[in-house]
């Protein structure tokens, strides 16, 4: 895998994490029920930066196959990424530890940090 893409995959990384750390925080201050909505925000947003990292190794390998072999892998990377977070949605709302909502918050965390960088270099695009 390249260097810049590396670089790339390690900074939204980095972002997520912090944000996911700022939102704890204010979910710890602000809920009375912090202490299974913050571990919720934490595994939704290992398994979000687990998803987006499988899917950059699938696109750099289905870039390498034909047609129809790629298009075959690729569903069944989408179908393997879909059911993790079933699975790990389905267990947080079994589990009397981790408040699915938090999860739910952790998984889209990843989202909110993409679109948030996109936003900020439109904005600021003129400046720099």
């Amino acid at each position: 895998m390249r260097e810049d893409v590396l670089k790339f995959q390690l900074k939204l990384g980095i972002q997520t994490i912090m944000l996911a750390i700022v939102v704890s925080v204010v979910v710890f201050f602000f809920t009375n029920s912090g202490n299974k909505i913050i571990p919720g925000i934490f595994l939704g947003t290992f398994i979000s930066l687990l998803n987006f990292r499988q899917m950059a190794i699938g696109f750099e390998k289905a870039v390498c196959m034909e047609e129809s072999r790629a298009k075959r892998y690729g569903t069944i990377q989408y179908g393997i990424r879909f059911l993790t977070v079933t699975v790990v949605l389905f267990l947080s709302a079994r589990s009397p530890y981790v408040n699915v909502v938090g999860v739910i918050i952790g998984l889209f965390l990843l989202k909110a940090v993409i679109l948030g960088s996109n936003f900020l270099k439109f904005i600021f695009r003129d400046s720099i």
